[in-house]
């Protein structure tokens, strides 16, 4: 069980990683696009930056992955610490319903918004609402995991009622 761990932990870390770069770097990426007032290279970088976050939510399913890896390999034990418990809730009732959100919000509002507009530019008005309501929901999100991401990252390095 102990070979599982091991593979397990590093499917969840690799997944970590996939999780926060490409969106990370994508995102900046926009921001730029968006501050050089070229609107073909801004709907350019969009199209690029979906398949990033589509990248990102590969890697949450990593990261998934190897957290139940590592659960099972210790035979569960896990659920009976109170930290774990308290990470496992940030989880499940913070970070999955974001990310599902994000998925509808990438793939259909912004996706079929960005699949209306021609190579050479001009935006449309779902264009322009798809791009709105997702620049609300991420500031919303970001707001919400500067707080659950820490906590997590907390909870899972310090353990807190462990010896």
């Amino acid at each position: 069980m102990f070979q599982l761990f091991l593979i397990a932990k590093l499917v969840h870390l690799v997944g970590l990683i996939i999780w926060i770069g490409p969106s990370l770097g994508g995102f900046w990426m926009l921001l730029q696009a968006e501050k050089s007032g070229d609107e073909r290279l801004e709907v350019w970088v969009r199209r690029r930056f979906e398949t990033l976050v589509n990248v990102e939510h590969l890697g949450l399913l990593l990261l998934l992955a190897g957290g139940i890896g590592m659960t099972y390999a210790t035979e569960w034990a896990p659920f009976k610490l109170e930290w774990f418990q308290w990470k496992l809730g940030i989880v499940v009732g913070i970070i999955l319903p974001l990310e599902v959100a994000d998925v509808a919000m990438v793939n259909f509002v912004l996706g079929r918004a960005l699949r209306e507009i021609p190579e050479s530019g001009g935006y449309s008005t779902r264009y322009l609402v798809g791009v709105r309501s997702y620049k609300r929901f991420v500031m919303a999100s970001v707001v919400i995991l500067a707080v659950a991401l820490p906590s997590i990252f907390w909870l899972a390095v310090w353990k807190p009622g462990l010896p």
